[in-house]
């Protein structure tokens, strides 16, 4: 963010030394306000990767349910597996759009 670029120097046109680095991620540890700002951020993250991870699990779903050729054993295992961890991960629930 705007307070690591100031803290490393925005201007520069070098990668900064790791000491740069060192300092600005500390000075940012020791203000409590950054620190909440970081775990807001990182919370937001891991609700959108656990998202994007069911989301991809069902559409590997769809997937297989539409694959000529695929042995039934196979395509009942992607599915059901599949759908197990995708329910696990972010149980599925009804559109938050109302399904538009």
């Amino acid at each position: 963010g705007p307070r690591v670029r100031e803290g490393l120097g925005a201007a520069a046109s070098e990668p900064p030394l790791p000491t740069a680095v060192a300092e600005a991620v500390g000075s940012l540890l020791a203000d409590g306000g950054a620190r909440g700002d970081v775990w807001r951020g990182v919370q937001g993250v891991t609700t959108l990767s656990r998202r994007v991870g069911a989301l991809m699990l069902r559409r590997g779903v769809q997937r297989a349910e539409g694959t000529p050729g695929l042995p039934a054993a196979a395509r009942e295992a992607i599915i059901n597996g599949n759908k197990a961890v995708a329910d696990a991960i972010e149980p599925a629930g009804p559109p938050a759009d109302g399904g538009v």
